[in-house]
């Protein structure tokens, strides 16, 4: 009887250290899984982050790039402004003693 009541109980023991054991191993799967899924989001927003900053820096380099082009027209305006206007008062400084 004493035997059979050891035997029990060294079972009951060992169910209860396999069950505890099977929590540990589930917890630690578990806490393994949301640590994956965390490093993943992270890699994810890092990777969208670094996605957003090379857009900006695109946009940045192609307003800087429309910025110049708008100057180098707004330069040849006015050249070709001057130029329509020397040529004018040239005209007219050639004209103006014959009229006279």
């Amino acid at each position: 009887i004493v035997v059979m009541v050891l035997i029990v109980v060294m079972v009951l023991i060992l169910v209860m250290v396999l069950i505890i054991v099977m929590m540990l191993i589930v917890v630690m799967v578990l806490i393994v899984v949301m640590v994956l899924i965390v490093v993943m989001v992270l890699i994810l927003v890092m990777v969208l982050i670094v996605i957003m900053v090379l857009i900006l820096v695109m946009m940045l380099i192609v307003i800087m790039v429309l910025i110049l082009v708008m100057m180098l027209f707004i330069l040849m305006v006015l050249i070709c402004w001057f130029a329509i206007v020397m040529v004018f008062v040239a005209v007219v400084n050639d004209h103006v003693p014959v009229l006279i």
